[in-house]
This record gives C-alpha cells, structure tokens and sequence, in this order.
C-alpha cells in the first residue's frame, strides 16, 4: 500500500523532478522511461483513490536534432562484413563483435559485458547468450544465436585457445590489458574505424546504427 507524505505531491514538483534529470546530463531516452513509470505509478494512485494524477501531460524529453541513426542496408551490411580481413587476430575479433551486434542487435555495454559463460543452450535446437546490459546486475535475458552468428562466435573462441569460463567473449588485444574485456569506448572505435575502412563513413551511421540494422 502506498503513503504519501502530509506535504500534496504537486505537478511543479514533477516538472522540477523532469528538469532534475536534463541537468543530470541523462540521454531523452532515459528520462523518458522515469517519466513513464512516475506517470503509470500517479496513473494507479487516482484509479485507486490514493493521490490524483499530478502527471497527466507531462512528455518525455525532446531528443535532439540529427539523433536518430539509419540503419544499413543489406548491401552495406555485406559490404561492412566483407571487408574485414579475418586472417587476422583483431580482424576476426572485429568480424565477430560486428557480426554479432548485427545480427542479434547487442548494444555495446552488452558486447563489453558478455563473457564465454554467458553462451549457454537455450533447449535441445537453440543456443542463446545471456545478456548483461545497462543497468542490471546479472546476465538475465537471453538472445538467440543463429548459425550464422554463433558459427564465426565458436571459431573465434576456438582460435584463442584454451580459457576460462569467466573470460570475456570479446577480449583486448592490446598489449597492457591483453585478454581483458573491451570498453565501450573501444567498441564504439572499433566499428567507426571498419565503418570507414568500407567506405561507410556518415554522420547518420554509428554503432547505434548496427542495433538497428
């Protein structure tokens, strides 16, 4: 059971609460979903005769112009794919992060996140990796690897030789953090870089961009 304290929770204080998190530096997107569970909990309290809806009206934050990203064609999927010398060390491991963040739409905290462990079987035909993303504190969603996602992740992994469970899926190759987990400043460098070596480079297309291929 809800209680409201003697002081009337008013629509100022919402707005105020809305202001609060643009100074807070938040993306739209996020303050945009506090929003919606203020307005569905005030949206509960008057159907139940607990407080009045203070927040009736009161929108989400304005994203900015030019926020939206495109999303790749198929051709520029394959173009970006085909690309990728995967002879290479780092050029399999991009090949396989890329693929990845098309193919089952990761975010980069999830591709960050994501250890050899999470990759579990799902039932007797699929496998899926259970996903760690912002926010949680436990890997508790899964998505489902395709053949054509989790083959190159297996050939990765095998190319690495023998790890532990709890090793990142994707790993640093750099010389001072050799086999620790990426950052999403790394992801985010990683794909603008290939972005650019196929010839894809736009402000509109970003890693964001891959999601929503």
């Amino acid at each position: 059971r809800c209680h409201f304290s003697h002081t009337p929770i008013t629509r100022q204080m919402i707005l105020d609460y809305k202001r609060h998190l643009k100074d807070q530096k938040y993306e739209a997107s996020t303050i945009g979903a506090y929003l919606v569970a203020v307005r569905q909990l005030f949206a509960w309290c008057e159907i139940n005769n607990l407080h009045p809806d203070v927040t009736r009206g009161i929108k989400g934050a304005k994203r900015p112009k030019g926020h939206r990203r495109d999303a790749l064609t198929i051709g520029q999927i394959h173009q970006l794919l085909d690309s990728i010398d995967q002879s290479t060390e780092i050029g399999l491991r991009d090949f396989v992060i890329i693929n990845t963040m098309i193919r089952v739409g990761l975010r980069s905290i999830e591709v960050v996140r994501a250890k050899i462990s999470d990759i579990r079987p799902i039932n007797s035909q699929s496998v899926g990796l259970w996903v760690h993303g912002k926010g949680r504190d436990e890997a508790d969603e899964f998505v489902v690897l395709t053949e054509d996602c989790l083959s190159p992740i297996m050939n990765y992994i095998s190319k690495r030789g023998p790890l532990k469970q709890d090793a990142p899926l994707f790993a640093s190759l750099s010389d001072g953090s050799y086999g620790s987990s990426l950052s999403t400043c790394t992801i985010r460098r990683v794909v603008k870089e290939r972005l650019r070596n196929a010839g894809l480079s736009s402000p509109r297309i970003c890693g964001h961009s891959l999601r929503h291929s």
